[in-house]
């Protein structure tokens, strides 16, 4: 498979709050790949970097060092960005702050069509009107507003919506961690349809691991904005071999109150370890 996305050992530094305080580093020698068509995770608690990762992706946060390649175009400084802007979209987490509440969702989908200068109004609308279809919404979606949608069928619209300038990478943040359980399971088979229809990659940005087993072809776990193991879902599920994944598996919750205790348990003794041998 063609790499639709190549990282080549990024770096993201934030200023240091304060006088003479060492700057932040949340990323650091992070070296990634998605194919088109592959779906790659990417886990870990809050500040591993991960959300980091994907705004850089996203132009949205520069880079401090290294080097990113979008469909073969250096996109590594913004002022490449515009070369690429069509190629990689974004599904990001909350699906009721990310649609504009005074707009029409028609309005919506179609103004990355009208900035692309494609289509004309009338071929846009149609363009519209089919990824509405393909999402599960009915064409008169083109006429609300998001408050007339639950959280589920915004998250659809956001899909069209990163569908509609036919992107080879979208990176996905957290896009189902807002919803309730059997809304994540629709939200992600809709997703798994749209990329074996349109042979899409998706980085998937996520700290849910039974997701991640259900869902990406690989994974990457990542502590402190840097890498600590990545394999198939399989393995790092069910075969950890880093102190700091084997905790992240003990904290997934489970059913059975007797094996979540134990869990907890196991956890506790993984995170003492890790901090007596520092790491």
């Amino acid at each position: 498979m063609k790499e639709v996305l190549s990282v080549d050992d990024i770096g993201v530094t934030y200023p240091a709050r304060g006088w003479r305080r060492p700057p932040n580093i949340a990323v650091e020698a992070v070296n990634l790949e998605v194919s088109h068509g592959e779906t790659l995770a990417l886990v870990g608690e809050s500040g591993s970097g991960k959300s980091t990762i994907g705004r850089a992706v996203l132009g949205l946060t520069p880079l401090s060092k290294g080097r990113i390649v979008l469909d073969g175009v250096d996109v590594s400084h913004r002022r490449d960005r515009q070369k690429s802007a069509r190629s990689v979209q974004a599904i990001f987490q909350d699906p009721y702050g990310s649609l504009n509440p005074r707009r029409q969702i028609g309005h919506t989908l179609l103004g990355p069509l009208h900035a692309a200068g494609e289509l004309d109004h009338a071929a846009a609308v149609h363009r519209v009107l089919a990824l509405l279809a393909q999402v599960g919404l009915p064409a008169d979606t083109m006429t609300r507003y998001p408050a007339q949608f639950s959280g589920g069928q915004r998250q659809r619209i956001a899909i069209a919506r990163a569908l509609s300038v036919r992107p080879k990478l979208i990176v996905c943040d957290e896009p189902t961690s807002a919803l309730d359980v059997s809304t994540q399971a629709v939200v992600l088979q809709l997703l798994s349809q749209l990329q074996r229809e349109t042979n899409v990659g998706y980085l998937f940005i996520t700290h849910d691991l039974a997701v991640v087993r259900q869902f990406a072809d690989r994974v990457i776990v990542l502590r402190r904005g840097q890498i600590v193991e990545q394999g198939p879902p399989s393995r790092i599920c069910d075969d950890p071999q880093h102190p700091y994944t084997r905790a992240l598996v003990a904290a997934a919750p489970v059913p059975d109150p007797a094996r979540q205790r134990i869990r907890r348990e196991a956890r506790a003794e993984l995170i003492s370890s890790a901090t007596q041998k520092g790491i």
